[in-house]
């Protein structure tokens, strides 16, 4: 079997919100600023790749993030390019690791990972998460 890997894609997610979050602010002794709400929280969710030699982008939106969307999105990519071996950058979202997602992970790395027996997973999130909550 030949080490060659065909695309090197960097995933991420994002949500785009149609509201804006109130943190803090201030008011002047003895009054009350009134700020107008909707009551509604809509937003989309985006998953999307970057091909990191072309910088090709491939966008996907969703109205939730589950495993079931990141299962359809996976699917999407193989089918986007078709007999090619992939190898995806991904961090260290929950829905990366959900049971739901073993046996595609297990077939897709059998049929197309240059390096068989292994899911390489990103540990950068979890060293962010252990850095900054010893500095907190």
């Amino acid at each position: 079997m030949h080490d060659k890997v065909d695309r090197i894609l960097f995933q991420d997610e994002s949500m785009i919100r149609d509201y804006q979050a109130i943190a803090r602010t201030w008011f002047p002794k003895g009054q009350q600023r009134i700020i107008p709400t909707y009551g509604k929280h809509q937003g989309i969710k985006l998953l999307g790749t970057l091909d990191y030699e072309s910088g090709e982008i491939f966008v996907i939106e969703s109205d939730r993030y589950d495993a079931e969307v990141f299962l359809s999105f996976l699917q999407q990519i193989l089918l986007k390019y078709p007999g090619e071996r992939i190898v995806i950058i991904l961090d260290n979202a929950r829905i990366h690791h959900a049971n739901l997602l073993q046996p595609f992970l297990m077939l897709a790395c059998k049929k197309s990972n240059p390096w068989p027996g292994k899911i390489l997973q990103n540990h950068t999130d979890e060293a962010f998460f252990q850095i900054r909550s010893n500095l907190l």
